[in-house]
């Protein structure tokens, strides 16, 4: 009876302890693997940050720091493929881009009239005062950017890229809506919603 009872009992103890540490042994392989795939991700990806008015680009991990440009003034910069794109102030629309290795002493106008500037996946997307936008490799010149939306709302000039497509605020007959299309330009526009989406945070 009791004996049987707590027999039993022992094997399914064994059983749930075995499941437990198999459990345990994957999991820790797991995490294991996960914290290789962070630090190789770490030392791929890069953090720029102004020193004195000379802006330096460092690894993520920290293992390597390079002098990227000397007597930087600008803000908002962003990576696109070999370029750092940034504007020379808050309130400047010019738009310029500087190698981000750090074999330029000066950076180069890229485009002018630019109310916002998104990155994604190695190319670089602004927005002019005129309410279009353009797209091109961060690496190529400015001459090959193609207009890849228009009507944008330039009271609202606030636009994202995520998943193959642009989000931002445009005109529909007149009003305000906030849109998507394929981030490439082709295929309609689509509306999300009436009114203007005024922050990235909310996307």
């Amino acid at each position: 009876g009791d004996d049987f009872i707590m027999n039993e009992w022992l094997a399914k103890m064994q059983r749930s302890m075995g499941a437990l540490l198999i459990c345990a042994l994957v999991g820790g392989a797991t995490l294991i693997g996960g914290t290789e795939v962070q630090a190789a991700t770490l030392s791929q990806s890069s953090v720029y940050y102004d020193s004195d008015g000379v802006l330096y680009k460092v690894t993520g991990d920290g293992s390597e720091t390079t002098e990227v440009l000397i007597d930087y003034e600008g803000t908002d910069p962003v990576e696109a493929g070999s370029y750092l794109y940034y504007l020379p102030s808050n309130n400047s629309t010019t738009l310029l881009r500087v190698p981000n290795d750090g074999s330029s002493d000066a950076a180069e106008t890229y485009a002018t009239g630019v109310l916002d500037y998104y990155t994604d996946n190695g190319f670089i997307y602004y927005l002019d005062t005129t309410g279009q936008i353009y797209r091109a490799n961060g690496n190529s010149a400015a001459s090959s950017a193609t207009k890849i939306a228009d009507k944008a709302d330039t009271e609202f000039p606030m636009f994202s890229v995520n998943k193959g497509r642009i989000y931002y605020n445009g005109l529909v007959n007149g009003n305000t809506w906030f849109v998507s299309k394929a981030s490439n330009g082709s295929g309609a526009v689509q509306r999300i919603a009436s009114g203007a989406v005024e922050s990235r945070y909310l996307l």
